[in-house]
């Protein structure tokens, strides 16, 4: 049921949690930080409510992103 793309030969050093991981946490610094710092300092709130948002989406992408990769390891059912 879950097909992630991969071709004869493709799995191995990359689908791992880790690497997963670490493409949810440059996601969110390069997209979700701007915005965030953006409306922040629009809105004048302080830095400090700006970095607890920023570190609850880098977490929370950084473990989807390790989940979706991790799960290419899985064998395609169909």
């Amino acid at each position: 049921m879950m097909n992630f793309n991969n071709g004869v030969g493709q799995e191995g050093e990359f689908d791992t949690f880790k690497h997963g991981a670490a493409h949810g946490a440059i996601l969110s610094v390069f997209l979700v930080m701007p915005i965030f710092i953006t409306n922040g300092l629009f809105e004048q709130k302080s830095w400090k409510n700006m970095l607890i948002n920023i570190g609850y989406w880098l977490i929370t992408l950084a473990i989807m992103g390790g989940i979706v990769d991790a799960m290419n390891h899985w064998p395609n059912t169909m």
